[in-house]
């Protein structure tokens, strides 16, 4: 059940991350052409302001998709149980909470909440490391 919930989400993700790309990708002749301007006008200070603009505006794709993938690894760890620490309730539990962390982290970041895309990020990283320790830990009464 955990594997198909999170293989389904990280497949509908990343299909929502790509039509983000393609959204944001529309934008890009205009950025071109603003930074071309504003190098022959030898506007040092308005080429770095656009640049950062831009990557502000297009991060969120790239870790849209990111967190999608690793979402897909995890999902093809528990389908193949070699994360085997857990009970399928836990398991099913932990794909829900970490569904919820995506979904937090990538809002946080497209909608540039930062305190969000924070704690999205910082519990991220604290289910990749639960998950983790399915894999490294053996189960009770397993000698392998």
């Amino acid at each position: 059940m955990a594997a198909k919930l999170l293989a389904g989400f990280s497949l509908l993700w990343i299909v929502i991350g790509c039509i983000l790309g393609f959204i944001l990708g529309v934008g890009t002749p205009q950025y071109t052409a603003n930074i071309t301007r504003l190098a022959g006008d030898n506007d040092l200070t308005g080429v770095v302001g656009a640049l950062l603009e831009r990557t502000n505006t297009v991060s969120p794709h790239s870790h849209w998709l990111c967190l999608s993938m690793v979402t897909l690894a995890i999902a093809l760890l528990v389908e193949t149980k070699i994360i085997r620490k857990f009970s399928e309730e836990t398991t099913t539990a932990l794909a829900l909470v970490f569904i919820v962390i995506v979904v937090m982290t990538t809002g946080g970041s497209y909608l540039h909440v930062l305190p969000l895309q924070i704690v999205g990020d910082g519990l991220f990283t604290a289910m990749c490391l639960i998950w983790f320790f399915g894999i490294v830990l053996k189960p009770k009464g397993q000698n392998q």
